[in-house]
This record gives C-alpha cells, structure tokens and sequence, in this order.
C-alpha cells in the first residue's frame, strides 16, 4: 500500500500553480530556474497546507456561444501544446500559437479530448488540422477510434499512438513549422 503524497492538492496547471482545496492560483514566471521554481513550490504548498475544500473546478455552460465557450476554454479550460495547436488552427476567437503540435500519449490526448467537448465544432472542422502534416493527418483519420479507446480507458491507446508517431518519424514539414 503506497503512501498517499500530502501535497496532492498542489498541481502545476496551464503555467500555474493551483490549489485544488481553495481553487487560489500563483502564476510561474517562465523560464524560470529550477531552484527557484523548487523554492516557489515548497512554499506554495506551506501557504495552502490548511485550506478547506471549498473549490470545486468550473463547468461551462454548453448554452454559451461558441465564441464564449473559446473564451471560457482560455480562462479556465486545461490546455496543453496540442489542445492549444487545434484551437489556433478552428477557433474564431483567435490564439496565437504553433499548430503544429499533436497529442504524444492520452494524457496530451484528454486536454484536446476535453478541448472538443467544450467547443464541439470543432470536431467537424478537426479535418483542417490535416494541414499540419503526416502525424496530424493520420491522428485526425483515427480520432473517432482514439476517442473511443480514450473514453473506453483502452491500454492499447498509447502503442496505437506511438504506431502513428513512428510511421511520421520523418516528417519534415513538422520540423519546418515547429
């Protein structure tokens, strides 16, 4: 039996450092160093080692415009450098990011995942990120299968993902754009 970690409620998310006892935030000024990053951890985690639960994560209301739901996605969304990718390539809203970078293993894959759930037109424009080359090309012939094996907790998701990255390992155009 593994011992439960007593800072589990600090986490790193989208460049910040959040509580999730109090739902409080500290932005991270990247780049930063590493020692100072440690420092501002640790005392992260000392400042909220007494909150109460009281945060509960924010849920967006599907009955927003989409333009809203981008926005809300933007504040409050979980976004990583494929989720951000999909989103610079479709949304309306605009974001000025790389769109080349695609998901390397389900966890990348549940931010875009979470990403098309908040902004479902997305998915009927997901075909425009086969722009972006082979890996973003083959990831949007099988997204409807990776979804599948996602929302089925499927083990065999992260070989399937690693076939596909292999099968581009050569693709220039990624290392052209990116």
């Amino acid at each position: 039996m593994s011992k439960k970690n007593k800072t589990a409620y600090c986490v790193i998310r989208n460049e910040k450092l959040l509580c999730t006892k109090c739902g409080r935030e500290q932005v991270v000024p990247f780049p930063i160093d590493i020692d100072m990053f440690s420092a501002m951890i640790t005392q992260f985690q000392k400042s909220h080692k007494d909150c109460k639960q009281t945060y509960t994560p924010p849920i967006v209301n599907m009955e927003l415009t989409r333009e809203e739901r981008e926005r809300w996605w933007l504040q409050h969304g979980e976004r990583g450098q494929s989720s951000k990718s999909i989103f610079a390539k479709l949304s309306v809203t605009g974001l000025k990011e790389a769109t080349c970078n695609y998901p390397y293993d389900p966890d990348d894959f549940s931010r875009c995942y979470a990403l098309l759930k908040i902004v479902p037109e997305f998915r009927a424009e997901l075909h425009k990120m086969k722009e972006e080359g082979g890996v973003w090309s083959d990831y949007v012939d099988n997204w409807d299968n990776m979804t599948e094996m996602y929302e089925n907790k499927d083990t065999g998701m992260y070989g399937f993902m690693q076939t596909i990255l292999e099968k581009n390992k050569y693709d220039k155009q990624k290392d052209q754009t990116c």
